[in-house]
């Protein structure tokens, strides 16, 4: 982690205790990911273990079954969405349903609500499996899991500027932001560290796949990144500048997304046309 003690005086050292005190991810999530890892296990091993938990059987549906997935309303029982999506996908689908359920969210430092918070995930993961999918599919058990939880260091972050009494100073400046950059500044500015950092903290408490929590790290300056990472790193990267903190993707997000795709040397026409599909569904 980036933090090395525990001490309160700063906001910084705060956000450490905070990220340390979570609590585990269920053990439904951790036998869904070790399942994930086994490549000796089947799809019918992974729908069994989450049809024991009816809340994320609900959450995995909810999510399977959002339009930006292009499947809207179609799909009726776990084992239906292991079949179409596979293992990993619904790895990330189980993920972000075990953060919503574990972690208490407010949102309201970043001027937005939970629903908006949990649009904007998902749409950031149909984005990335729209467009890995056709890219390469092997890289899906990590991109897609990370993309649902890819700004989940907020939650931790507004929590510590409301106990800090910092939301209307914080939110005066955030509303203004119009690309991740600037917010990495604020977030800086008020706490010492930004979301993707805390999140990739938080991913390495929870003891995620290790690519998973280096490639978070690396996708805020994927230029210097491991070559056995970069890829990753580039693809959290355009899909967090493509969606916007709303859950949307705008003419002038995307613009800002093309502009990394190009810097990162990555082919166009197949993710405008995940952008696209994603963006008529949103």
């Amino acid at each position: 982690m980036i933090y090395n003690k525990i001490n309160m005086d700063t906001p910084r050292q705060s956000i450490a205790y905070k990220v340390r005190s979570l609590p585990p991810l269920p053990e439904t999530i951790i036998k869904i990911q070790e399942i994930c890892n086994n490549p000796e296990s089947g799809l019918r091993e992974l729908a069994h273990v989450v049809e024991q938990d009816p809340m994320l059987t609900a959450n995995l549906l909810r999510h399977a079954n959002s339009p930006s997935f292009g499947f809207a309303n179609s799909i009726r029982s776990v084992e239906h969405a292991v079949a179409v999506f596979g293992m990993t996908v619904v790895f990330g689908f189980a993920l972000a349903g075990a953060v919503r359920n574990t972690l208490r969210m407010n949102l309201s430092p970043y001027g937005m609500t939970n629903a908006a918070f949990i649009h904007a995930s998902q749409t950031q993961s149909a984005l990335m499996y729209h467009w890995y999918h056709n890219v390469d599919k092997r890289k899906l058990d990590i991109l897609v899991p990370a993309a649902f939880i890819n700004e989940v260091g907020k939650i931790v972050i507004a929590s510590e500027i409301i106990n800090a009494d910092k939301k209307d100073d914080f939110l005066n400046e955030i509303r203004s932001a119009k690309d991740e950059e600037i917010i990495y500044a604020i977030e800086h500015k008020f706490i010492g560290v930004n979301n993707i950092e805390v999140s990739a903290d938080i991913f390495e408490h929870w003891r995620l796949a290790n690519s998973m929590v280096l490639a978070m790290r690396a996708s805020l300056n994927p230029q210097i990144a491991d070559i056995q990472i970069s890829p990753y790193a580039w693809a959290l990267k355009i899909v967090r500048t493509a969606v916007i903190p709303s859950g949307q993707i705008t003419s002038e997000s995307l613009e800002r997304a093309t502009d990394v795709l190009s810097t990162a040397g990555l082919e166009l026409s197949v993710f405008l046309t995940a952008a696209n599909k994603v963006r008529n569904t949103s």
